[in-house]
């Protein structure tokens, strides 16, 4: 990816707001239809970003008409503290599965999220 400048993106394609046990509502699949379409045409790359604190990916703070709710989960929890938490808690478990798979590549084990 590196060496062929290749692009990478992830997309939500589960719950917004809030865990998966609260009770929260996943995207809706139209909004998952226009972020892919931006992606796909490149309209992405025209976006301002935000940068995640916690894994370190870049966030667009607006993309057409998407609500910054939908793009930012940062945006979308109506309780900062619990978003907060619930964001370090998913660090420390990418960080303990990093460690089962160590192969001793620096780079990879600096790559992964921090807190």
């Amino acid at each position: 990816m590196v060496q062929h400048n290749v692009p990478a993106y992830l997309v939500n394609t589960g719950w917004v707001g809030a865990s998966a046990s609260s009770g929260a509502k996943r995207i809706k699949l139209p909004l998952t239809r226009a972020i892919i379409h931006a992606i796909l045409d490149g309209s992405i790359e025209n976006s301002d970003f935000d940068t995640d604190p916690y894994f370190h990916l870049k966030i667009p703070k607006s993309l057409g008409e998407i609500h910054r709710s939908i793009l930012n989960p940062l945006h979308a929890w109506t309780n900062d503290k619990e978003y907060h938490s619930a964001a370090r808690r998913l660090v420390k478990k990418f960080q303990e599965n990093y460690g089962k798979y160590d192969l001793g590549d620096s780079e990879v084990r600096q790559s992964g999220p921090t807190i």
